[in-house]
């Protein structure tokens, strides 16, 4: 037998999807998340959609209104259910063609079956490539379905008041396929059946290879037997009726009673009785379920029925699953709960969703029905996406222009700025040098100017040894802690500078004219006075070189060499805590 590959969860299209199962009274959500490798169910709902069309319609809005009040679901992928909508699902295999000459083709595949039942409508159909056709590998065998195109838009118009769109529709006939994962090994390789028990009526639908083979409604659903537990019980002269309420705590609880609950009562009625008010409704449904498999075996060429599987709110009816099994001579089993999916919530959420797993299996398969065949959305909604996908990554490309702009200005920018920067250091480099050579042609003249002051005074010491004299008096008499940076001999015009010493030296040197011109002798020259100029540091602390210069100035008055010695200027820097200070005085000759 031939093996389809089933299609797994797209975990790398969607990560959050928001799947409706939309039937004809009520609608159930599912919104999934993928977290990691893993599913996570982030949360799920029932509302019981009234039968007056008004209420029903007003029920609808509320529900979508607060759905979407999460910011995240309005931006969550949604897909939409068809159950309660008429819809045509075959299968079948077909030669190559192009794909519009194949679309054609399915399409009036489609619509022939519509016509059979007198359905005038626009139809909205697609398609899912399954792989070579087993009867015959030339072809190639496809999943095609549709459904009228104005019950799809009555039910996204609702979405639609929200601002929001599906990005997919599909129905619940094909989204089960998706469900097999979690079905015990083995079953992708035999004939399965799928019974959805839904509230009105169910759908019994046949497998093979993983893909829908055959299905059939059957006019039959959780509120036939809710129906049956709400009649009349007379029992020991009491006639006993349970509410709604009741009767739906009693499919759970105890279901369709077997043999055990003979002695049983629920609220004064024994189960035997409840049960006797059921078998009815359970007989119907055992008889529409064993003609559709005789009908299936008859129309497959024998194919035998291995599994048949029981999902949907009724499916919840306690027992009915041994029930169905022991009349059908078939193994029957509720839809196993998939164990390595996630719940949000908790504990209390997590036991929740998997004690009411069966009535959301369906929406749990749309949820994960992402694959991008199969899509029964209308040419409307498909250009809404489209354009709204151009709009997104427009957006995009204009950011990304902005943005290349920006890098292009900020290269540009950067580029001149460095530019700037290298002629900036090249003009400071310049002026660095025309500095230099300024301050070299000062140093040379420094230079020069102080070795003509060396030469003369190397002159003035050969000729007059008092400098000497000097020296050596400053070298036996100077304090340990005062340092000499400056001794300068010269005459008090030269050293001080004052008007006074001018004077007296103009008028020296007048005489001095005249004397040479044979001038009288009572003009008196006033003989020049050799003055001494020292200048020192010491970085002690203030009060004892003072003390120290003072000393130095005693010294310098005794030892006889110097006379008038004055202190003529003393600095102090408390920062650097330094002493600068001069000492004059007149040379003994």
């Amino acid at each position: 037998m031939h093996m389809i590959k089933i299609p797994k969860f797209h975990q790398a299209q969607w990560s959050t999807t928001l799947a409706f199962d939309w039937a004809g009274q009520s609608i159930k959500y599912v919104v999934l998340r993928q977290a990691g490798n893993k599913l996570r169910v982030e949360s799920f709902r029932h509302a019981v959609l009234p039968m007056d069309l008004a209420e029903a319609d007003s029920l609808i809005v509320r529900l979508m209104r607060q759905v979407f009040r999460q910011k995240s679901l309005r931006k969550a992928n949604i897909i939409l259910g068809l159950d309660g909508i008429p819809v045509i699902v075959k299968r079948g295999g077909f030669p190559k063609l192009p794909i519009k000459d194949l679309r054609q083709t399915l399409f009036f595949e489609i619509q022939n079956e519509f016509e059979k039942e007198s359905s005038e409508a626009n139809l909205i159909t697609d398609f899912i490539t399954l792989g070579p056709d087993p009867a015959n590998p030339e072809n190639t065998e496809y999943l095609f379905f549709g459904a009228p195109e104005e019950g799809i838009n009555q039910r996204i118009r609702y979405l639609e008041a929200e601002g929001v769109y599906p990005r997919k529709v599909s129905s619940s006939i094909v989204v089960i396929r998706n469900l097999f994962q979690y079905l015990p090994p083995g079953a992708q390789a035999e004939v399965v059946a799928f019974l959805d028990i839904g509230a009105t009526r169910s759908l019994l639908a046949f497998y093979t290879n993983g893909n829908v083979d055959f299905h059939r409604e059957i006019v039959i659903g959780g509120e036939d037997f809710t129906r049956a537990i709400t009649g009349t019980i007379f029992h020991e002269g009491q006639a006993i009726q349970f509410t709604q309420e009741q009767a739906t705590e009693f499919k759970i609880k105890y279901g369709y009673p077997l043999g055990f609950s003979e002695a049983m009562t629920f609220h004064g009625a024994p189960l035997s009785e409840v049960g006797a008010m059921m078998r009815p409704v359970v007989e119907r449904l055992i008889g529409e379920i064993h003609r559709s498999i005789g009908f299936y075996k008859d129309k497959s060429g024998g194919r035998q029925l291995s599994s048949l599987y029981l999902m949907g709110g009724g499916a919840r009816l306690k027992h009915l699953a041994e029930v169905l099994s022991d009349k059908l001579q078939l193994n029957v089993s509720p839809l196993p709960v998939p164990a390595d999916v996630q719940v949000a919530g908790g504990e209390r959420y997590e036991k929740m969703f998997r004690a009411r797993f069966l009535e959301y299996a369906v929406g749990f398969a749309l949820a994960k029905d992402t694959h991008p065949q199969g899509n029964l959305l209308p040419p409307l909604y498909r250009k809404i996406h489209f354009f709204s996908f151009l709009h997104k990554w427009a957006n995009i490309a204009a950011m990304f222009t902005a943005g290349l702009a920006l890098v292009v200005f900020l290269y540009h920018f950067l580029k001149v700025d460095a530019l700037q920067s290298h002629i900036r250091d090249i003009q400071t480099r310049a002026e660095d040098a025309e500095n230099a050579s300024k301050r070299y042609d000062q140093a040379l003249t420094n230079k020069r100017n102080l070795d003509e002051r060396v030469r003369m005074l190397k002159a003035k010491i050969q000729q007059d040894t008092s400098v000497v004299q000097v020296m050596r008096a400053f070298s036996h008499l100077l304090p340990e802690n005062l340092t000499l940076y400056s001794v300068k001999l010269g005459d008090e015009k030269e050293l001080f500078k004052t008007e006074a010493a001018a004077q007296t030296a103009k008028q020296a040197d007048q005489a001095r004219a005249k004397k040479e011109a044979g001038a009288t002798a009572s003009v008196q020259v006033p003989q020049q006075t050799l003055m001494v100029l020292v200048e020192g540091e010491s970085k002690m602390s203030i009060p004892d070189v003072r003390i120290s210069v003072a000393q130095f100035m005693l010294n310098l008055e005794k030892s006889g060499i110097l006379s008038e010695v004055h202190l003529r200027e003393e600095l102090t820097i408390p920062d650097t805590d330094e002493y600068t200070f001069s000492i004059s005085g007149r040379l003994n000759r």
